[in-house]
């Protein structure tokens, strides 16, 4: 649980088993790679993003559904080889005040389970 919390330098996650993952107002400006870890319950990264670096997410698996709100993402995603059992809505909420931004788009491959949830 990371609320408010800006990073100025890159954040490394990787290859760990966690419950729960709550980013709450969380800018990793120097980017994130999240990577080959396993989360056990929901996620959810709301009003986050705003990153300057590569936001990297890649080899996970989701058991609990993935929650992106109101995120603006300055730099490009790369979302690819997830697992979400629930599905998440990173590419969901069309049209609506809190779909997410992607300044610089997204590269998403490989995944399996929907990213485009409302």
């Amino acid at each position: 649980d990371l609320p408010a919390t800006t990073f100025h330098a890159e954040v490394i996650i990787q290859d760990c088993i966690i419950k729960k993952v709550t980013l709450p107002y969380c800018w990793f400006e120097a980017g994130l790679k999240f990577t080959n870890n396993t989360i056990l319950q929901e996620t959810n990264f709301e009003a986050g993003g705003h990153n300057q670096k590569a936001f990297i997410m890649k080899g996970n698996i989701f058991h609990g559904f993935l929650n992106f709100f109101d995120c603006q993402f300055g730099e490009t995603v790369y979302f690819s080889n997830n697992t979400l059992l629930k599905g998440c809505n990173l590419l969901g909420n069309k049209g609506e005040g809190y779909e997410i931004i992607f300044d610089n788009g997204i590269i998403q491959k490989g995944n399996v389970g929907r990213l485009d949830l409302e």
